[in-house]
This record gives C-alpha cells, sequence and structure tokens, in this order.
C-alpha cells in the first residue's frame, strides 16, 4: 500500500474583494489535492473548531471540506483557517481573515432625559453628545431633526466630524433654540456606513417635548340659540406636559358643575339640555396643567320671541 502526501490546499469562496457583512450568510470550501489515501480537513474561526461537511472526490484526486455560518460582528479579523493533512505528513493549512462590517451594537444620545423636559426660551442647554459602540469602518454619524409636518432639516449645529477613540464614536451637538415650534419633534442620530450601492444606517429617535400651558385649537366664539333649544359646545386645548383639567364660569361668574337638570360638563364640553334667557352672556373657560393655564371666553346669544338678547361688555 503505497502512501503519499498531498500536493496543495486551497480555499475557496471568501476573497478580499466580497464585502462581508454582519447576518451574512458565508459559505467556503476547503479543496486538499492529492494523497494516498485522502487527507481529512478541518475548519476553525479563530480558536474554534467548526462544524464542516467533507466530501471525498469519487476518483481519488482530492477532498473537500465545505463549512456555512453567519457572521456575526464577532468574527472581524478573526482568521479563517482550514487545516488539511494526509496520515502522519505535515499538516498544510490555508486561511483568510475576515472582515466584516457592522453597524454598531449600541447608540444613544447621552442627558437624553433632558430632551422630554426643554423649557421655551432656553439656550443655555449646551452641547449634546450621540454616542454608540464600535462598528466597521468608522459609521459616519449625522443628526437630523423631523419636524411635525414631517419634513427633515438640518439646523442642528453639530461637529464637522465624529470623534473615533478607543472603539467608541460620538457627536456632539448644540439645538436651535427652544420654542414651541420644536415641542414633538423628531431627534434622529444617524449612524452611516458607505460601503455598497445601498448604505447601512441604524437610527435612534428621541421626541423633543417643550413644557408650555395650554393653548385652545380654534373655536367659533359665539353661538345663537333659541330658548328651550339644546347646546352642546366642546373645546379642546394641547399643553405639555399633560393632563388638562378645563373649569367653566357662567357669565355671571359662578363656576358650572354638572348638574341633575340642564348642565352637563366633561372636560372641555359644556352642554346645556335646555337653553333659558338667564344662560345668554359670555362664558368662560380656562385651561390648566402643571406649566400654567389659559382662559378663553364664549358669548351664548338666545333668541326668544323674535328677539335678540345680548348681553353687553
Amino acid at each position: 500500500f503505497f502512501v503519499d502526501d498531498a500536493t496543495s490546499i486551497e480555499m475557496h469562496g471568501v476573497t478580499k474583494d466580497k464585502i462581508i457583512k454582519a447576518g451574512d450568510t458565508i459559505i467556503a470550501e476547503c479543496t486538499l489535492t492529492g494523497g494516498n489515501p485522502l487527507g481529512k480537513i478541518n475548519w476553525f474561526k479563530g480558536n474554534e473548531l467548526m462544524r464542516s461537511e467533507y466530501i471525498s472526490e469519487a476518483r481519488g484526486k482530492y477532498a473537500l471540506s465545505r463549512v456555512e455560518f453567519i457572521a456575526s460582528a464577532f468574527d472581524n479579523n478573526l482568521p479563517l483557517i482550514c487545516k488539511g493533512q494526509v496520515a502522519n505528513f505535515p499538516e498544510r493549512t490555508a486561511s483568510f481573515t475576515l472582515n466584516v462590517v457592522f453597524l454598531p451594537a449600541e447608540m444613544r444620545i447621552i442627558n437624553s432625559s433632558i430632551l422630554s423636559n426643554l423649557s421655551v426660551g432656553s439656550d443655555n442647554l449646551g452641547e449634546f453628545e450621540c454616542r454608540t459602540s464600535i462598528s466597521n469602518p468608522q459609521a459616519k454619524l449625522t443628526i437630523i431633526r423631523q419636524s411635525n409636518d414631517g419634513i427633515k432639516h438640518s439646523d442642528i449645529a453639530s461637529n464637522i466630524r465624529s470623534i473615533y477613540t478607543n472603539g467608541i464614536n460620538s457627536i456632539k451637538f448644540m439645538l436651535p433654540r427652544i420654542d414651541l415650534s420644536l415641542h414633538g419633534n423628531l431627534l434622529t442620530c444617524e449612524a452611516t456606513l458607505d460601503i455598497d450601492t445601498t448604505p447601512l444606517t441604524k437610527q435612534v429617535t428621541y421626541v423633543l417635548n417643550v413644557n408650555h400651558k395650554p393653548h385652545f385649537h380654534d373655536f367659533h366664539a359665539f353661538a345663537d340659540v333659541k330658548e328651550n333649544q339644546p347646546f352642546n359646545i366642546t373645546l379642546e386645548a394641547s399643553a405639555y406636559p399633560m393632563p388638562i383639567t378645563y373649569t367653566w364660569y357662567h357669565p355671571s361668574g359662578r363656576q358650572l358643575f354638572t348638574d341633575q337638570s340642564r348642565i352637563f360638563i366633561n372636560q372641555g364640553q359644556l352642554s346645556l339640555t335646555s337653553v333659558q334667557k338667564s344662560d345668554l352672556g359670555i362664558y368662560r373657560c380656562i385651561a390648566t396643567n402643571t406649566y400654567g393655564h389659559t382662559e378663553v371666553n364664549f358669548t351664548l346669544n338666545v333668541l326668544c320671541m323674535y328677539l335678540f338678547f345680548f348681553k353687553v361688555t
């Protein structure tokens, strides 16, 4: 029985020109040519022995082994190694260093709690920082503000370049002067890897909340109602923080409450089941949250016997 060593070992399926992204399925093959008997092949990723599929070529010219795995960020810079050996001959090795492209696993804006507790006119908030964990290659960081109409704005003052130190990527930025137009806006830190025709991106988004007292939505400030007819009005206000409480006052100055007969009040809703002449006049509604209060007036005119009753103010 004649024993002979293999002549070569080669790895196929992974090349420097092929971009490997985290999550990609990698299939690599290793060919051990020659040898009698055919040799055995083992695969390693770093020091980890991998499961592989071994195929012996029918004509006895080479041994083929295939390995399949999903690339992860932890595989970056690890050597992928196939080791082949015939009998007691010296081991032959083929290797490839994995270069895995991956986005940062973590990203956040430092002291982000401030973003949900802004106040109108604040101009001394200083710098904020968006910080991410390591990526490969270094991600480009961008700060984007999206207003409530869906339009994206680039009015956030930030560093031109992000800073990369010990695997930590960061960019510092400042908010524009705080006013009510920022309330409800989305502030996004975006990490981008331009490594292919379709860039890889990852985002973290925060909602800007600006503290403000209630602001009433538009409504009709006058109504003409016939005597003995029902009447209903609902006023709505926006504010931050919530909730909002509503208080109604009769033209005489007394506070209104729901009673068993004619009056129903539910927050900004005022209902009268049967309007009387004594109901005419200017009603006040006060909306209040923890930040302040706002009041509006509403005039109810009562029509009786084709005469127009009104209260002069």
